[in-house]
């Protein structure tokens, strides 16, 4: 699991970053690849990246996050722009529930 002061810097350096791969060179050494493009897709794609991480549709993600579904339709849809500090929690809330526990799963067996 990576703690929430490490994704944060993750985070944000991400918006800094207007290309994927430099992104990645940036710190493949010290982070997964897998791990770096997604939160990169989570900055710059927003609720979309999020709903491909988790394999979801709209409805599911806002009802497993506890988010109003007429505000999420809004975030995708471009209507209004989510905040970046929620964006941030849930995208690190993702990661806890996908990445991690995909790759906990495979360490096991």
């Amino acid at each position: 699991m990576i703690a929430f002061s490490d994704y944060r810097k993750l985070y944000e350096s991400a918006k800094d970053h207007e290309e994927v791969d430099t992104y990645i060179t940036t710190f493949e050494g010290d982070h997964d690849k897998a791990l770096l493009e997604t939160i990169y897709s989570f900055v710059h794609e927003g609720i979309v990246g999020m709903m491909r991480a988790e394999h979801m549709l709209l409805t599911k993600l806002a009802d497993k996050y506890g988010l109003p579904y007429r505000t999420v339709q809004n975030w995708r849809d471009g209507t209004r722009k989510s905040p970046d500090h929620v964006m941030l929690l849930l995208g690190y809330a993702v990661i806890a529930e996908t990445y991690f526990t995909e790759k906990e799963k495979q360490e096991t067996s």
